[in-house]
């Protein structure tokens, strides 16, 4: 989680547009600190890799984070796993 926020955050400072969250962050909130009115919240604590992308797979689809209620656009590749 930790390493996936902290990518979030440096795409954006360094006007890196690799996601929609970055290019939301590049386009709507320029020199702004994404940490001071974005919340990361853990749902669920998983104890495997598998076991976290499964579940990230049916949370994203709960939480309508697929554009266009969200930001996300496709399921994100993680290796050999779709998350």
């Amino acid at each position: 989680m930790r390493l996936r926020w902290a990518v979030h955050k440096s795409h954006a400072k360094k006007k890196v547009d690799q996601c929609k969250l970055a290019d939301h962050l590049i386009k709507f909130h320029k020199n702004e600190n994404p940490q001071h009115f974005l919340k990361v919240t853990v749902l669920e604590q998983t104890s495997t890799l598998k076991e976290t992308l499964e579940n990230e797979k049916i949370w994203t689809r709960r939480l309508f984070v697929y554009w266009p209620t969200g930001l996300n656009v496709r399921e994100e590749q993680t290796g050999d796993a779709e998350v």
